[in-house]
């Protein structure tokens, strides 16, 4: 009939299997990261995963052992002592050479992502066009601190893929195995905990609404054991942050959520902001929607997102302190929401490209604000986009110039450089610089000694200062900053913050 309107056909669509998704994923984000795949580990995961993980290869992985340690805050190795990524580093540094064992934990946690990625948009392609379902999965990687973690040594990654096939298997309606899931990923970290809180509240909010709309024509009969099982899952995660020490210690004031939330948002972590907008309004027209139409198993999927959403960013903003590569956790449930609620095709597939061309604009930090001077070297922070490989490979660069003209000088410094000069299975020095001084806290766990006073110190003793977060905390003290009159040898001004050294005059 010439008059039928064909059936709009996209090529390739019979392509969009799990497996092609996945490892298409994997394959074009490691060549994107090609240049990546060797870079040693930074900031937080040297003080905490990589120092954990090379003690317990030091030490015959030694559990008793680990537990005596004292913490982080007290320069110690027992950071996570629960973790179970620790325990794989440890395994790796135990068997290859350093560079190796960063180049593994590179491709694991790219495909960590790749999982995470494939299992939403698993879930995805159920309710929206295969096509559509692939570019929101694009956009999720694409958002600056996702891009960012597809460079990362770390454990977000890990995390991020228990707590997919978590989602996945409550996408499916298979609670118990997705309550599996979560005890799991908190022995990654405990976040993954909000994910049991999230099913507790939404079983709950499911069990007080009469039962023909949830219990009985989802759950048949089940729902009050799923109900006691999230219940019991929440519980074993509120023991495991009690052992791991990350339970809260008291709330902030509300000036104080403010002025965070400010800092957050419009600093940290911008294009979120614009993600969590969007959740906002789409929240609010699905409500709008739902009063006159029936509620589908996709709507109550979408209020368990919506839960965790919430309760993600709750938790964030009232969290003592709050790091942009936390976010990752959130970035796939929010862009899957944004995919189940957006109803126009087009709108949808508008919606996601727009905010594909959003992280790509802006995963380098390129158009995002300028951190406070005394932040501007910080890690932590610079994690909010990839930004924070271009201050990883200069400090590589720095530390390589160290070793090669003045390792033989005393050298007085903070965290993390005290770490990367002693600690050659970083990956920053070939050998452990001889004579290091650490100001503040001594990490127990290196060779170097503790700073006493720039009294004490020879004349040809080099001291490292940066613009950073270690600098402005008293617990480091004292200040490292140069006089007018100090001499200064190696300066580094990479994004707009310095790293030197100095001689004191």
């Amino acid at each position: 009939m010439l008059n039928d309107k064909p059936k709009m056909n996209f090529p390739l669509t019979e392509y969009l299997s799990a497996r092609n998704v996945g490892l298409a994923c994997f394959i074009i984000v490691s060549l994107l990261n090609f240049s990546c795949l060797f870079n040693p580990p930074y900031w937080d995961d040297i003080l905490g995963l990589h120092n954990q993980a090379l003690f317990l290869a030091g030490n015959q992985f030694n559990i008793a052992k680990l537990w005596e340690q004292q913490g982080y805050l007290a320069g110690g190795s027992n950071v996570y002592p629960l973790g179970i990524i620790p325990f794989f580093y440890g395994i790796l540094y135990s068997i290859f050479k350093p560079e190796y064992v960063h180049l593994t934990g590179h491709l694991f946690n790219i495909a960590c992502l790749s999982v995470a990625f494939t299992l939403f948009f698993l879930i995805l392609r159920k309710y929206v066009s295969p096509w559509n379902a692939l570019l929101w999965c694009i956009a999720a990687l694409c958002e600056p601190v996702m891009a960012g973690r597809t460079a990362e040594l770390g454990q977000e990654s890990p995390l991020i893929a228990l707590a997919a096939a978590a989602i996945y298997c409550i996408a499916l309606q298979r609670i118990r195995t997705g309550l599996i899931f979560i005890l799991l990923a908190s022995l990654v970290k405990p976040t993954a905990g909000l994910l049991a809180f999230a099913a507790v509240a939404w079983l709950f909010a499911g069990g007080i609404i009469p039962p023909r709309f949830f219990r009985e024509r989802f759950f048949k009969g089940k729902w009050l054991q799923y109900f006691a099982c999230s219940i019991a899952a929440g519980l074993m995660v509120v023991g495991i942050s009690i052992l791991t020490g990350d339970a809260y210690k008291s709330l902030p004031s509300l000036s104080s959520l403010l002025v965070r939330g400010e800092f957050i948002f419009s600093k940290l972590l911008p294009v979120q902001a614009i993600f969590l907008a969007g959740v906002i309004v789409a929240a609010g027209a699905a409500l709008v929607r739902l009063k006159t139409k029936k509620v589908f198993w996709k709507d109550w999927f979408s209020l368990y997102l919506l839960i965790f959403i919430a309760g993600f960013w709750l938790v964030f903003i009232f969290y003592p302190v709050p790091l942009p590569r936390y976010t990752g956790l959130a970035v796939f449930p929010v862009c899957a929401f944004l995919a189940l609620n957006i109803r126009r095709r087009y709108c949808n597939a508008l919606a996601a490209g727009l905010a594909v061309l959003l992280g790509i604009a802006a995963m380098d930090g390129l158009f995002y604000p300028a951190l406070q001077p005394l932040s501007s070297r910080s890690g932590e922070y610079l994690e909010r986009s990839r930004e924070y490989i271009t201050d990883l490979r200069s400090n590589v660069a720095f530390c390589r110039v160290l070793e090669k003209d003045a390792f033989l000088n005393p050298i007085v410094a903070k965290w993390p450089f005290v770490q990367m000069l002693t600690m050659p299975e970083l990956g920053y020095v070939t050998n452990p610089a001889p004579d290091v001084y650490a100001v503040g806290t001594l990490p127990k766990y290196t060779s170097a000694k503790l700073f006493t006073g720039f009294q004490n110190m020879p004349e040809n003793t080099l001291y490292i200062y940066a613009f950073n977060s270690f600098e402005a905390w008293s617990k480091f003290g004292p200040s490292l900053q140069p006089r007018p009159s100090d001499q200064i040898v190696v300066s580094d001004d990479t994004l707009g913050g310095l790293l030197l050294v100095y001689r004191r005059k």
